[in-house]
């Protein structure tokens, strides 16, 4: 362990600057960019500033082997699929906290296998060590539903994979882009839900 307690010693602070300056330069180098494209479109530009804003600010993460990697679906070293077997229970619990049916979240779900849009980690290292960051994005202008999905994975990306830090990044313009920390807290989870539901998100 290092500073903070974490092996990789980033503290939530130092990774959600880490992720904001990414930001800044993706609007600065990806202007043109329709903000309408598809999701995929805009977390592949993403993952090069994140990459580049980490070689930055965080050149000894880099020489111990901390990578970014975009829609990384294995755990550990062999082919095993990225899962979060508390998935379900969470997108349950979140939309009982908003007052919607148990099942409206769901989607269909028959699998809890999942690929995150970007995670801070060392390759095939495993589920009790080496990830420190994942996020999730969506555009400001999505239906909550889709929204709270992803709140979902990142409260269990930090419980089944234990993910030190999970960030929920809203994609709007260059001054209302939104990097929102979601802890291991369901009901911080579900106030910053409530919050976006009554704005109109």
């Amino acid at each position: 362990m290092v500073a903070g307690g974490f092996e990789h010693g980033l503290e939530e602070a130092d990774a959600h600057q880490w992720v904001q300056d990414a930001i800044t330069k993706y609007f600065e180098a990806e202007g043109d960019l329709l903000s309408h494209v598809a999701e995929r479109s805009h977390t592949n530009r993403l993952t090069l500033h994140l990459d580049r804003a980490l070689s930055e600010r965080h050149t000894e993460l880099c020489r111990q082997g901390w990578k970014v990697d975009a829609e990384y679906n294995r755990v550990g070293a062999t082919d095993t699929t990225k899962a979060l077997p508390t998935l379900i229970a969470k997108l349950e619990q979140l939309a009982l906290g908003m007052g919607w049916h148990p099942g409206r979240l769901l989607r269909d779900r028959s699998t809890t296998n999942v690929s995150p849009d970007f995670v801070l980690h060392r390759r095939q290292s495993g589920r009790e060590v080496g990830n420190a960051v994942v996020c999730e994005l969506k555009r400001r202008d999505e239906d909550v539903d889709d929204i709270a999905i992803d709140v979902g994975k990142l409260l269990a990306f930090r419980s089944d994979l234990h993910y030190t830090h999970a960030f929920m990044i809203l994609l709007g313009g260059p001054d209302d882009t939104e990097v929102v920390s979601i802890s291991d807290s369901m009901e911080a989870a579900l106030s910053f839900l409530r919050q976006l539901h009554d704005r109109g998100a």
